[in-house]
């Protein structure tokens, strides 16, 4: 997975390099480029084998402290925040002891009451059949999308649908919404208008990540266009070796001198 081989990468570099790697990330994804997957790696990298240490992040923060990367600086003092927790969600009260089977049965119909109350059900499994059943139209995708609590299961099957993910109102929908992980909000981000991403920046209650990286596209708006930097080798990586040094240059150690 990216989010192993960044972590592995990350683990080889100076922590210059490491800054540097980590800048150059923000900065491209917030321009929509190829760099947008491994910035959601990022936000994933405390699952990894592969994590930075305490150690490492420190080192990290303060050379990017050093070298005036306060995109860095922010992303690491807010990748560690909690995502929102869900309360245990119920699905329609008329529909509390069918079992799980008979509900993702139930979602494949043609029935539009039926379906109406199963958009409440809280199992992904469900929602994933009503989002390939051809009666559902997009009010009742962003009936899902809008609901809160939620799970985030859920909101990732709506973001996982090849039918409604390229639906501009669904992007927003999950963008708004507290409870979509920031790993599907931040690729959305660069696809929004410039007033909702306004609106976005300005919403107390969605995770920092997404507050941040809406800034950022912003900001990334209202600059001059730069040499937009090709990480779509990097991006696309799924196998064992990653070129970043050799790719941007960044000096590798020996592992174990970041932790002296």
């Amino acid at each position: 997975m990216r989010r192993e081989l960044l972590g592995e990468t990350l683990n080889q570099l100076a922590p210059a390099s490491q800054a540097e790697l980590l800048q150059l990330i923000v900065k491209e994804s917030a321009r929509g480029t190829d760099a947008i997957p491994l910035l959601t790696a990022f936000q994933d990298l405390p699952k990894a084998t592969h994590q930075l240490s305490y150690e490492q992040v420190r080192l990290i923060y303060a050379e990017a402290e050093q070298q005036g990367y306060t995109q860095v600086q922010r992303l690491l003092l807010i990748s560690q925040s909690n995502r929102n927790k869900p309360a245990v969600l119920k699905g329609h009260p008329s529909l509390s002891g069918t079992s799980l089977g008979m509900r993702k049965y139930m979602a494949r119909k043609p029935n539009p009451g039926m379906l109406e109350k199963l958009l409440l059900d809280p199992d992904p499994t469900v929602i994933r059949n009503l989002l390939r059943n051809p009666r559902i139209t997009e009010r009742e995708v962003l009936k899902i999308c809008s609901r809160r609590p939620n799970h985030p299961e859920v909101l990732e099957e709506v973001a996982n649908s090849s039918k409604w993910s390229t639906r501009y109102q669904v992007k927003l929908a999950l963008v708004q919404n507290p409870y979509t992980p920031s790993t599907v909000s931040l690729p959305l981000l660069p696809q929004l208008n410039t007033p909702h991403l306004e609106r976005i920046a300005s919403m107390d209650n969605l995770p920092p990540q997404v507050l941040y990286m809406a800034e950022e596209v912003l900001k990334n708006r209202n600059d001059d266009p730069e040499e937009v930097l090709d990480l779509s080798e990097l991006a696309a990586l799924d196998e064992a070796e990653l070129p970043f040094a050799s790719t941007l240059n960044l000096s590798v150690q020996p592992a174990g001198e970041h932790e002296g």
